[in-house]
């Protein structure tokens, strides 16, 4: 699953996609202010995380890693797939809520 992210996210982006795909292991969803906050940690500028956003969740999405819930929280599609991501990420990972300020 690593070895499909490199193929499919920029190189720039995709220390970025491994914290949204580990908050959403961690936390059990991703929430669109916690995905903000993240892209803000990732240097991205304000006025471009909206698109940097949408950009990074189409193919989160279109590869099956992630999938909207009724709520608007982003969650992964297999539970496998979060575990063994969880497993592999989720140690060292500070969910974005328990972050200072960036």
């Amino acid at each position: 699953m690593g070895e499909r992210l490199r193929l499919v996210v920029p190189a720039d982006r995709l220390p970025l996609v491994i914290d949204l795909l580990s908050e959403a292991a961690v936390v059990g969803a991703l929430r669109t202010t916690a995905a903000a906050r993240l892209a803000r940690d990732h240097a991205v500028p304000a006025g471009q995380v909206p698109a940097v956003l949408d950009a990074v969740f189409g193919v989160l999405e279109h590869d099956g890693y992630l999938e909207r819930g009724p709520d608007g929280g982003r969650r992964f599609v297999s539970r496998l797939l979060r575990d063994w991501w969880k497993a592999r990420h989720g140690e060292l990972y500070v969910p974005a809520a328990q972050r200072g300020d960036p």
